[in-house]
C-alpha cells in the first residue's frame, strides 16, 4: 500500500503461449487476484488463471495457455497501485 503504492515488478508482461509464470512475495499480506481495479472499486475475473483469491505462501507458478489479456491486483493495495497485467501472445 502506501502513498505510492506496491507496484508488481515488472507490472505488465508479455509472454507466448505455454508459458510458465511465477509470482514470489508474501500473498498473506497482498494477496492476488484476477481483476481490475476502476476508480477504486475492484472487479474481479470470472474466468483465466487468476480467478482464484491467492492468500496463502510466497510463490505460484501459472502455465498460461490462452492468448488472452488476464489483468491482476493486490486484494489490499490494488487500487493504491498494486496492479498489473500478464499477455498471452501466439508463439
Amino acid at each position: 500500500g502506501g502513498a505510492h503504492g506496491d507496484p508488481y515488478v515488472p507490472r505488465c508482461i508479455k509472454v507466448t503461449m505455454g508459458s510458465a509464470i511465477e509470482f514470489v512475495g508474501s500473498f498473506a499480506t497482498h494477496p492476488l487476484l484476477g481483476g481490475v481495479v476502476e476508480g477504486g472499486a475492484k472487479h474481479p475475473a470470472t474466468t483465466g488463471p487468476f480467478t482464484g483469491l491467492l492468500d496463502t505462501g510466497t510463490s505460484q507458478t501459472f502455465t498460461l495457455d490462452d492468448c488472452a489479456s488476464y489483468p491482476y491486483y493486490c486484494t489490499n493495495h490494488g487500487s493504491a497501485g498494486m496492479n498489473g497485467a500478464v499477455i498471452v501472445l501466439l508463439p
